[in-house]
């Protein structure tokens, strides 16, 4: 509850931020990639926890309260996942809006595609964000933010450098072509395994600063 009521002094920001994303999409008529847009904008939102708790001294609140260094982290990670839960499923119902408002030809597998990378790649961020800014305070640690996607990108280069890449690739796509839900699903998965790494890496690190 402190976690979602420190972040709520964000949200019309966040709000005006995922109405542009909206328009935008709307006006290139690409819906599907609203979600994704979206999705990083609520990684940032996600961030900004940190950073009030560090103006504001709220670890030492937090340290008086009789809670557990677990239920910290667990609750910070709850709220993560709750807010890219929600983000997720509110961009990909307006995005369908939008389809059938713009009367455009929805392709069932990009559409999940984009849903399950971009949910993990949300967790991916968080998995990365939320252990540095438990181990340092968020303004030495903020620059790191931006190291999600450039660690993706260097793995993306690294991969399609690789003997026989696009064959496998290409069997990937037969295979979820055949099974389209399943890459909705192994998103959802995949991000799900990032956020419990990450949750015990962060509880670990926790366990080791100071309040």
């Amino acid at each position: 509850k402190l976690d979602l009521y420190t972040a709520k002094a964000s949200l019309p920001t966040f709000a005006i931020a995922i109405i542009a994303v909206i328009l935008i999409g709307a006006a290139t008529k690409q819906p599907s990639v609203i979600t994704a847009i979206a999705m990083m904008f609520a990684t940032a939102l996600g961030s900004t926890i940190f950073q009030v708790s560090e103006k504001n001294n709220l670890d030492k609140l937090y340290g008086v309260l009789p809670l557990k260094k677990l239920e910290r982290v667990l609750a910070r990670y709850l709220y993560a996942l709750i807010l890219g839960i929600c983000c997720a499923a509110i961009m990909t119902i307006v995005a369908l809006i939008l389809y059938r408002a713009l009367n455009i030809t929805m392709e069932t597998l990009p559409f999940l595609a984009v849903s399950g990378f971009s949910f993990a790649y949300y967790c991916f961020a968080v998995g990365i964000s939320y252990p540095i800014f438990t181990r340092f305070s968020f303004s030495e640690a903020y620059i790191f933010t931006i190291a999600p996607i450039f660690l993706l990108f260097f793995l993306l280069m690294f991969l399609s450098k690789q003997p026989g890449f696009l064959t496998d690739m290409g069997k990937a796509v037969q295979f979820f072509s055949a099974h389209q839900y399943l890459i909705l699903l192994c998103g959802v998965g995949v991000g799900l395994v990032f956020l419990a790494v990450s949750l015990s890496i962060a509880y670990s690190l926790s366990r080791k600063k100071e309040l």
